[in-house]
């Protein structure tokens, strides 16, 4: 009976030289393989690599959008259409793949890898994830935890039923139920709550004060101040300071030791905004939440904690006019076909994460008062970057690796030309009629990379 097995078809090869042939081959194509592993041994000295299994603790490595999957094309002519031509005022363009710098580009000539930026309201992300340290650790039990209660020595204005029924959560989700307006006015406005909360002496007594105008939970409402309470929470309850903790628990597992975090009257750390870091350093936060909170074997943020803050917990469809747009605790969604989240902060800050792809982007910019392009960016050239690389034509059995399989069944069919046989036709990658020599060298640059 026929059979196509690798087995019978070698059996059944009735040319004396095919055997010798691939013997032949197969040593051929394992020293190219091992020319092109010398190549990666190599270029990782340089901090130019391919897929590697590290940690970006002491600093980065860079590869090229290609040994990670990604069209360089595609990210070129973003950078073309978006950055280099000045139309938008970015800072930085971090792209990270696989854990490896793929794009890095710096067009303002006052900033650069080791300039550390304005976060805004990208901090409120950390902010939520020192909450969850501080339940991870036993500080706080739960989200369930009613906020006034985390207050037992302050005298609260407004104290209704409402304001003693809010949670923790309803503060991490900016559904607090609380009044506050940071929107209409802007942040130079003395009728912004924004600045008028920054005009008290104490930032924690004026938002704890402001009166309930919704059941907590009920309505969605952009409340820095809120941010600013968790802060607060956790401060309260780890008994140090926060700075300190957030250094140890935070910061310090992931090789992050320059940055600049405001501190209010209190000498409270900023919940709200004013963390200053490196765009790498940034990115090294994205990749912490990209790995489920985990960081080289430690689990630095709960990854319980982690899947629950970038899970829409509002759509902000009929609040925000935005039928994808979501929010979690302190992370904006974005439930799209490909899942994605990111901390935003004012004028274009962004650390953006989609899981599914393995990427990370950090944006700086000073874009306040203009288009932001992030979504033309993401979705019609990040994204698609990945969508339009090259698939391994090399996988020549479909296992989804290029493997020894693989040289087996081109070194069985090489110097034929492809035919009715299917061996034949697959055997020849670049599809020129022919199995040979440019078949091989295809091999031999894709051995032992796997299909994402």
């Amino acid at each position: 009976m026929p059979t196509n097995s690798l087995a019978d078809r070698s059996v059944s090869c009735d040319l004396g030289m095919k055997k010798s042939w691939t013997v032949i081959l197969i040593t051929l194509l394992l020293t190219s393989v091992s020319i092109c592993f010398s190549k990666v041994t190599m270029d990782a000295s340089s901090s130019t690599v391919g897929m590697s299994d590290y940690w970006p603790t002491a600093g980065w490595l860079t590869s090229t959008p290609e040994a990670q999957g990604m069209n360089s094309t595609k990210l070129n002519q973003m950078m073309i259409e978006y950055v280099r031509n000045g139309r938008f005022e970015f800072h930085s363009v971090v792209v990270v793949r696989n854990g490896y710098i793929v794009l890095e580009e710096y067009p303002d000539a006052a900033y650069n890898q080791n300039t550390k930026h304005q976060l805004y309201s990208v901090t409120k992300s950390f902010t939520s994830a020192l909450v969850g340290i501080a339940i991870e650790e036993g500080f706080i039990d739960n989200v369930d935890h009613k906020v006034v209660d985390f207050f037992p020595n302050r005298a609260i204005s407004n104290l209704d039923s409402r304001k003693q029924s809010m949670a923790l959560k309803d503060v991490l989700t900016m559904t607090s139920g609380l009044e506050w307006d940071e929107w209409t006015y802007n942040y130079s406005d003395p009728r912004n709550d924004v600045v008028r909360m920054m005009s008290n002496a104490d930032w924690v007594q004026f938002v704890l004060d402001r009166p309930m105008v919704a059941d907590p939970g009920t309505e969605w409402v952009y409340n820095s101040g809120g941010s600013h309470l968790l802060s607060a929470i956790v401060n309260q309850t780890i008994g140090t300071n926060q700075l300190e903790f957030a250094e140890e628990h935070l910061f310090e597992p992931l090789g992050i030791s320059d940055l600049f975090w405001r501190l209010d009257y209190q000498g409270l750390p900023y919940g709200l905004s004013d963390l200053y870091l490196t765009p790498r350093d940034m990115a090294k936060f994205g990749f912490l939440y990209l790995n489920n909170g985990t960081w080289d074997g430690e689990q630095v943020v709960p990854s319980v904690w982690v899947a629950e803050s970038t899970q829409t917990h509002f759509s902000l469809q009929e609040t925000l006019g935005d039928e994808y747009l979501g929010y979690g605790y302190q992370w904006w969604t974005l439930d799209t076909p490909t899942r994605v989240y990111q901390a935003m902060g004012y004028g274009g800050q962004k650390i953006i994460v989609v899981p599914s792809q393995d990427i990370v982007v950090v944006l700086t910019a000073d874009m306040i008062g203009s288009p932001d392009p992030t979504y033309e960016m993401l979705y019609d050239y990040i994204l698609p970057a990945v969508l339009e690389s090259p698939t391994l034509s090399a996988d020549l059995n479909s296992d989804g690796v290029v493997d020894i399989n693989d040289i087996a069944i081109i070194a069985i069919a090489f110097g034929s030309e492809q035919g009715q046989d299917n061996w034949n036709a697959i055997a020849d990658v670049d599809k020129n009629g022919l199995i040979d020599i440019l078949d091989i060298s295809k091999i031999a640059v894709d051995f032992g990379h796997t299909l994402s």
